[in-house]
């Protein structure tokens, strides 16, 4: 319950920086996203079980700040946090590949979400140039901003639960 209680002030000091600072980060036209970021490297650190409490609450923040409808922005951080499950699940043993792989996974499934959104409420999204320049740079900074986020999470995690010991 601590885990969840944490989440709330911490999706809220992430949320204003993901608007204010790092959305302001752009290569060409894709941005990173540490919300998505936070989520995965909090469910492969944390084994506790919260991680669709962080995915519901970062995604219900996510909603409130983008102009994404609140059931696509709510399926696509819950997909990532399944994504981020099954990874540290299969990749139990390597944690940084779990890490990695899921942020790439996480990185796409938002992209085909939202793609998918746009067309449904019919605003015409070119495919080839949202790949090469929206997804790809999104990917690329996503991948920058992956162990920063991680390393932060991890010392949150020993902050949050001092007597348990993280080698991960």
């Amino acid at each position: 319950m601590g885990h969840i209680l944490v989440s709330i002030p911490v999706f809220l000091l992430l949320s204003v920086l993901q608007t204010v600072v790092v959305s302001r980060i752009e290569v060409l036209s894709g941005s990173g996203d540490i919300i998505l970021l936070t989520i995965i490297s909090w469910i492969i650190i944390d084994e506790e079980g919260s991680h669709i409490a962080w995915a519901i609450i970062g995604g219900f923040l996510i909603s409130i700040l983008s102009a994404m409808p609140i059931a696509s922005t709510m399926l696509t951080y819950f997909s990532i946090a399944m994504i981020a499950k099954f990874t540290s699940n299969v990749f139990w043993q390597s944690p940084i590949l779990a890490l990695f792989s899921a942020s790439i996974a996480g990185t796409i499934i938002k992209f085909v979400i939202e793609f998918a959104t746009m067309i449904f409420i019919d605003i015409p999204v070119p495919i080839l140039i949202s790949i090469t320049n929206i997804l790809l740079p999104t990917l690329l900074l996503n991948l920058f901003f992956t162990m920063p986020i991680y390393i932060l999470m991890g010392d949150l995690s020993r902050v949050v639960s001092p007597g348990e010991e993280n080698y991960a």
